[in-house]
């Protein structure tokens, strides 16, 4: 402790002035686990609600990659992969790879006279490499943050003292064990059991991009001693802010070992060019009620004004008090403004005696969704929205109106020769695996509702062909054998050939069927319906697959594996941040089960999720990672470069690739079809109505 003192005495005497002005906002430090932390060890600070981190550190003997999420205000997730070891048969001559995850729980914010507080749990999913757990307070004083807690499991090796909770029963003085066989389980639940130990630590914020840290640790690393030195429980650490993304750090740790590392942070709340932007939309005018002064609707101008914001127009028609028009958005990735963009041209162009309008937007030429705009609430918005009553009061959705079955003018054949990328995670022989070719898509509109599509894949750099991972799975492989058909398929392949059908049955019944190559690996037909009022943030469905495993190649041949696939899927939005999926029924590697799937969606586009599937399938016939599991981030890009699109960019992380559980890429595709037009979706972003 006297270091920890010396180290204080020191800054106090050799701190620049302005680290004395700072404000008051602590600056953020990112520890080796991904979250707001100290070196290694945890603080009560959170991150911003919604921040997003991507870290790595490594130094000789560990090498750590990892992603974290700020999922409220109050809870912090993290995702990690590490190598350890040296000298070792596996990927950077490490001898083991390991996932874990970690959570968060903000109990306390700091006040004036009060510490923040938080609880948190290391590796409690997993193989229990780093499971330990934590209750720690901090608090900052100037421009010091002193944090200090307890520590359970891995921290509570050093100087431990009896288990606090043991008052409350004599179990948690004994800690067993943790077997969590092949990883991906609780495992014994040993949280908050066995010896506590004391840690400290303070971050000095020398000035606003840099931090000087020290921490001193209980963790007494046995589980690294054959290949680490551990001579001193005290780290040492230096974070820099290179700009307000990217962070670059160096540490002294155990008094034996270098490390460095890196961190970029962004937050989907804050786009890196500011609020999207486009050139300015038409301004509403004065609509006379009594003296009607523009008797004539503009119907060329209404169709210039739209085509030139990339709408496609189907069809306009008009009668003696509405109008109604039928189109497609191609730009706007948020329903809300390109509804806003129509109802302001509608509002100008259309003439005094329309007092309403009919808009149908359509997807991919099939109509999704209807709403009703008064264009009398709407001259009198004066180009603002105050809240989403006012919004549902001026345009709220309707059951779909009758569609013209004239021809619409609109392409039938659609090509491109494109770049693609691709990428494979979490081999222990090559964590990370990439490669980059060209695609060829074709796409013929047979009618509004048939389509045939079709993509051509070659690879030109690649390593998805070297040191291939095969299978041990016990069951049918209907999944784990991608590598052979990664490198298989390397001279050029079928990725998809298909004919589909979409069609709306009734007002609030969807259809979808498909035949053909359907994907990578399966050829065959799938069909699904989904049941979907038009205000309801509640949906379900069905969807059923019978389909034949793929030649390795990806061409035109198939294997001798067939099977049927059925699911009951259930779809909640609530509106505001969170959406709960559930899919119920057989799988691929023909088990029964269940997967549910957890998200956050933001106004502006971004959503992160998590899923996680259970069948009849034991965990140790399942194999590594004893059930299915994942996350997601899905980007827009408008949020990216400050431009109007539709373009949404996936980053799918699969810790596991295994057999049970496993589902055909290509069904349910309906939901997400007409996800866009969801009130949810509107209620989130209507501010862009009249952006």
């Amino acid at each position: 402790m006297h270091i920890l003192f010396k180290f204080l005495i020191l800054v106090l005497f050799f701190s620049p002035e302005k680290a004395s002005s700072q404000d008051n906002k602590s600056r953020a430090n990112i520890n080796n686990f991904g979250m707001q932390g100290l070196v290694t060890l945890p603080t009560a600070s959170s991150l911003p609600d919604g921040e997003m981190v991507i870290y790595q550190n490594n130094h000789t003997s560990l090498s750590q990659t990892g992603f974290t999420l700020q999922l409220s205000p109050n809870i912090g997730l993290s995702f990690r992969y590490s190598g350890h070891g040296k000298n070792g048969t596996e990927a950077a001559g490490r001898i083991n790879h390991d996932r874990s995850f970690d959570v968060d729980f903000t109990l306390l914010k700091e006040k004036k006279f009060q510490p923040a507080i938080s609880i948190g749990l290391r590796d409690f999913i997993g193989t229990g490499w780093y499971s330990s757990e934590y209750i720690v307070g901090t608090k900052k004083i100037g421009a010091f943050n002193i944090s200090g807690g307890l520590g359970f499991g891995r921290l509570g090796g050093r100087n431990p003292i009896s288990n606090p909770f043991s008052i409350i029963n004599e179990t948690f003085n004994k800690r067993e064990v943790k077997d969590s066989g092949l990883g991906g389980t609780l495992g014994n639940i040993n949280w908050f059991r066995g010896p506590a130990a004391p840690f400290v630590g303070l971050k000095y914020d020398f000035n606003k991009k840099t931090s000087l840290i020290l921490e001193y640790s209980p963790d007494h690393m046995q589980r690294e001693a054959n290949y680490l030195k551990l001579k001193s429980p005290i780290n040492f650490g230096i974070s820099y802010d290179l700009n307000k993304y990217l962070t670059l750090n160096t540490q002294y740790l155990h008094g034996s070992t270098i490390a460095v590392g890196a961190n970029i942070k962004f937050n989907p709340k804050q786009p890196p060019n500011g609020n999207v932007l486009d050139k300015a939309p038409l301004p509403l005018r004065k609509r006379e009620v009594k003296k009607k002064l523009i008797t004539k609707t503009d119907i060329q101008g209404i169709r210039d004004t739209l085509e030139a914001d990339k709408f496609i127009i189907y069809n306009i028609n008009h009668s003696s008090n509405h109008i109604s028009i039928e189109l497609e958005n191609n730009k706007f990735r948020s329903t809300a403004e390109a509804l806003g963009k129509v109802s302001r041209t509608l509002q100008r162009l259309s003439d005094d005696n329309i007092n309403y309008a009919i808009i149908i937007m359509s997807s991919d030429q099939n109509p999704v969704a209807s709403y009703h705009l008064n264009l009398e609430k709407m001259t009198y918005l004066h180009n603002e929205i105050k809240n989403f009553s006012d919004f549902n009061k001026i345009i709220s959705q309707q059951p779909l109106s009758s569609i013209s079955n004239e021809k619409i003018n609109a392409p039938k054949f659609k090509s491109g020769l494109n770049p693609y990328f691709d990428y494979k995670l979490f081999d222990p022989q090559q964590p990370i695996r990439a490669e980059i070719g060209l695609k060829f898509d074709l796409k013929y509109k047979l009618s509004r509702s048939f389509e045939f599509s079709s993509t051509i894949k070659k690879s030109i750099l690649t390593d998805f062909d070297r040191n291939i991972r095969v299978s041990n799975s016990e069951l049918t492989h209907v999944l784990s054998d991608f590598p052979i058909y990664d490198k298989e398929g390397q001279p050029g392949h079928l990725h998809s050939m298909k004919v589909k059908h979409r069609s709306k049955i009734s007002n609030n019944i969807y259809s979808s069927i498909t035949i053909g190559y359907l994907e990578p690996m399966y050829a065959g037909i799938s069909g699904e319906l989904l049941h979907k009022k038009q205000k309801s943030n509640f949906a379900f469905g069905v969807d059923v697959n019978a389909v034949q495993m793929r030649d390795f190649n990806m061409r035109f041949g198939l294997r001798d594996y067939k099977t049927i696939s059925s699911h009951l899927n259930l779809y909640y939005d609530a509106g505001k941040s969170f959406d709960l999926e559930m899919n119920i029924g057989k799988y691929l590697a023909k088990d029964f089960g269940i997967t549910t799937k957890l998200s956050r969606r933001f106004g502006n586009g971004w959503s992160v999720g998590a899923y996680a599937t259970f069948t009849d399938v034991p965990f140790d016939t399942f194999g590594e990672g004893s059930f299915d599991k994942g996350f997601y981030v899905n980007i827009p890009v408008d949020w990216i470069f400050g431009k109007p699109s539709k373009i949404t960019r996936s980053v799918d992380i699969r810790p596991i690739t295994r057999d049970g559980g496993a589902m055909l890429g290509s069904s349910k595709t309906i939901y997400n079809f007409i996800r866009a037009n969801n009130q949810s979706e509107l209620k989130r972003e209507y501010g862009r109505f009249l952006k």
